[in-house]
């Protein structure tokens, strides 16, 4: 039995093929070759990419430049044809050519920072980017600027004393407008404070919820605030890279009992710094095989993109009842505008009791080790340590700041006091400043 053929265009999978060539041909202008080529030789469409490429092309050649529609074909001409799902026409063209010109605007902004325009550009961006259905949050966290995110330049060009607050605003707002951020977009963001030792910029930053990086038994002691811990860097003038942090926790006690962790993060001397208050767990595998759990520790580290070095220092907490209040002039010119006025409040009413003995305890790699970031695999050997502890029982008072009462903490629960460092391979005795 004979069966009857389907006629070509009732096959229901015509459409779904790619276009013949004579067809291609009639919708398809290709470009002018820059090279000889034999005249007989058919023209592959294989030859020509369908797709162009996204971005501006590297390649010089004619056979990889995109291939464009011949001007005379009608839009509505070409809707109807085959070759409309073949090619990136229509809307997601243009959605693409948006986004380019986005990216150039915020490349500018940053480039050659403007305050009195860079606000509204980014703003216009903004709009522009949501009618078109695109995340501007997104377009400010890709590295498209050099490799960076245009947020990275953004604090790399900021005036590193605040001689123009508008270069302040600028940073604020292109974050506020980059949020939520990502894990990346944070790391940029420490080493562009780090590269531009930026410490004031650094310590605002700690104070918003991405970068304080709360626990969930933070979040609900703190009602979700971030702690305003306040941190102040003294890069002492020296050839041994010698400097002094003095430092203020808030709610110490009760963060260490609930939290078992108190951190403080800042900047010094080319590298970023965490000294943390932690309560010891097995999971301290390098700790003192004298040190049980539940001990309070002082451990120093370094953090993301800082280079390994020696350390030798001093934790240094003395009574609260002996620390005077900071006088207004003192306030004003060492911390910044952000902070609040009450910094390093302390209890000035000495009352009759003797002073105790200033809690000391030396924090230092050996003479063999340096002190390196953990993030940084290389350095995991023999030569490296990812951290520093030292037990609070290795002063004579340092348990005490366990106990309710304590002379070492305010009225208040807030705890002061400094470390003393110098980046230099432990001697003897460590004497600084």
């Amino acid at each position: 039995m004979i069966i009857d053929k389907k006629s070509l265009s009732e096959d229901p999978t015509s459409m779904d093929a790619p276009p013949s060539y004579e067809e291609y041909q009639q919708y398809v202008a290709f470009p002018k070759t820059d090279f000889p080529r034999d005249e007989k030789a058919p023209l592959s469409p294989a030859s020509v990419p369908l797709v162009p490429t996204a971005g501006p092309s590297t390649v010089t050649t004619a056979a990889s430049r995109p291939i464009i529609p011949s001007p005379s074909i009608s839009q509505k001409k070409l809707g109807k044809s085959p070759l409309y799902k073949w090619f990136p026409f229509g809307q997601a063209a243009r959605t693409l050519e948006i986004k380019q010109t986005v990216l150039n605007l915020v490349r500018d902004v940053v480039t050659v920072p403007d305050p009195q325009s860079a606000l509204q550009l980014l703003q216009s961006c903004r709009e522009t980017c949501s009618a078109h259905g695109l995340e501007f949050s997104s377009i400010l966290q890709e590295t498209s600027v050099e490799g960076h995110t245009p947020i990275y330049w953004a604090i790399i060009k900021r005036p590193h004393r605040d001689a123009n607050p508008s270069g302040i605003d600028l940073v604020k707002e292109i974050l506020s407008m980059a949020s939520p951020l990502s894990e990346e977009t944070i790391s940029e963001i420490c080493l562009a404070c780090l590269t531009n030792s930026d410490q004031k910029l650094f310590q605002r930053l700690r104070r918003t919820a991405p970068f304080a990086g709360l626990s969930g038994t933070d979040e609900v002691l703190l009602g979700g605030n971030v702690p305003p811990d306040d941190v102040l860097v003294e890069e002492v003038v020296s050839d041994h890279g010698d400097f002094v942090v003095h430092f203020c926790i808030v709610l110490f006690q009760k963060r260490m009992r609930i939290s078992n962790r108190v951190s403080i993060e800042f900047i010094a001397r080319g590298r970023m710094w965490r000294l943390q208050f932690v309560v010891a767990d097995p999971s301290h595998s390098k700790l003192d095989r004298n040190c049980t759990k539940g001990t309070w520790l002082v451990e120093l580290s370094l953090m993301e993109h800082s280079p390994p070095t020696y350390i030798d220092s001093h934790l240094l907490i003395a009574d609260a009842r002996t620390l005077p209040p900071l006088s207004p002039s003192s306030t004003t010119a060492t911390s910044s505008d952000s902070m609040p006025g009450n910094l390093f409040s302390r209890n000035t009413d000495t009352g009759t009791n003797k002073p105790k003995p200033t809690i000391e305890l030396r924090i230092k790699t050996s003479s063999s080790q340096q002190l390196a970031s953990h993030s940084k695999s290389r350095y995991e050997s023999a030569s490296f340590v990812d951290a520093i502890y030292v037990p609070l029982n290795k002063s004579a008072m340092g348990n005490s700041l366990q106990f309710d009462g304590c002379s070492y903490i305010s009225p208040d629960g807030s705890l002061s006091g400094k470390l003393e460092a110098r980046l230099a391979k432990p001697e003897a005795e460590c004497i600084i400043c």
